[in-house]
């Protein structure tokens, strides 16, 4: 069963790949993204990211009107509301992490950095293991105890590239 389901996931990546992302190479001349083949990625160009992180509210929102719109054609009105209501709710603002600090290190009794392994000293950080856009919550179950190096550098990576 494992097999099949991997064998899936390769055939569905590599379709993407070529119907998708390769359309939209084409479609924008190159403009919005590069390859990253080593890496088996994308790699947004910088004045595209900031205009994202500009717009990032003013796009969601038309993502999800698009998205009723598409539910609006097989979904009675009593569920599109339902949608619509949860849709209100999809942007919760950020909550400061630090409070997870002393319960991650006596949970874990770990006193090193989650993605380099070096000993945590000051200046500890509490990150999303996941990125916060993914799952718009702040869960337990995704946070990790980083040094502020390692930190900040996911954080440049996790916003200039989408991995594949």
């Amino acid at each position: 069963m494992q097999i099949l389901k991997n064998h899936i996931i390769k055939q569905v990546t590599l379709e993407c790949k070529r119907f998708v992302i390769g359309a939209l190479y084409d479609d924008f001349e190159g403009i919005i993204y590069c390859f990253n083949l080593k890496e088996c990625g994308i790699v947004l160009n910088p004045t595209v990211y900031y205009f994202i992180l500009k717009y990032k509210a003013k796009l969601e929102k038309l993502n999800y009107y698009a998205w009723v719109q598409f539910l609006e054609q097989i979904n009675d009105d009593n569920v599109l509301l339902r949608v619509i209501d949860k849709l209100g709710l999809t942007t919760p603002k950020r909550e400061d992490l630090s409070v997870y600090r002393e319960i991650l290190r006596r949970k874990f009794e770990k006193n090193t950095c989650f993605y380099c392994g070096k000993k945590l000293e000051r200046n500890i950080h509490v990150d999303h293991f996941i990125p916060w856009p993914f799952v718009k919550d702040d869960k337990l179950w995704n946070f990790v105890l980083p040094c502020a190096r390692c930190n900040e550098k996911r954080v440049i990576d996790y916003r200039s590239r989408i991995f594949l």
